[in-house]
């Protein structure tokens, strides 16, 4: 086993944590003028303070463009889930959020595909548009 070898205590145990209870680490940088603000966070979130069945959220926030660090990506009960707009890049390829759609998948009846094999591109580009995996063009 892994000794704790540090400890962050949220809250007193006297019944007072509710929902949207939690804690955070905070990192502040300077920048070319000196000054030192919050660039980002570490936030653990109780989602659910119900006893025996607790949920919480780890949320990572960050500066974007000079504002307010905002969140970015949560690692909740169901995985991971990026806020809106924001994508999971490996070595610099892009493999989860909006994309636009490819002009080859279309669903144009042609030469090379018939009613039936446009009507199965066109349900899986619906399906992809329907999860976020792709934006429609």
């Amino acid at each position: 086993a892994v000794p704790d070898m540090l400890v962050l205590h949220g809250g007193g145990g006297a019944g007072n944590e509710a929902a949207n209870f939690g804690l955070g680490i905070s990192l502040k940088v300077g920048n070319a003028a000196s000054e030192v603000e919050e660039r980002g966070s570490i936030d653990l979130v109780l989602t659910d303070a119900t006893n025996a069945s607790e949920d919480v959220e780890l949320n990572f926030k960050l500066m974007i463009a000079g504002a307010a660090p905002t969140e970015v990506l949560s690692i909740v009960g169901g995985g991971l889930d990026l806020t809106s707009g924001k994508v999971l890049s490996v070595a610099g390829t892009q493999v989860v959020g909006a994309r636009v759609v490819d002009a080859r998948a279309d669903d144009v009846v042609d030469a090379t595909y018939g009613a039936e094999e446009a009507g199965v591109i066109d349900a899986l580009r619906d399906a992809m548009i329907a999860h976020g995996l792709i934006a429609a063009a």
